[in-house]
């Protein structure tokens, strides 16, 4: 990886009621990238 990343904590907890704004929420979590991932598994 060329860039420093941190883990950030999220702030959804429950999805509530709503299933559309859960999904929203989930899919606002950044996830690896294939090379990211890579590395992790590689140290």
């Amino acid at each position: 990886m060329t860039t420093t990343t941190a883990l950030q904590t999220a702030q959804m907890l429950s999805p509530g009621a709503n299933l559309q704004a859960y999904v929203h929420s989930v899919n606002s979590i950044p996830v690896l990238s294939v090379e990211q991932e890579r590395d992790l598994g590689e140290r």
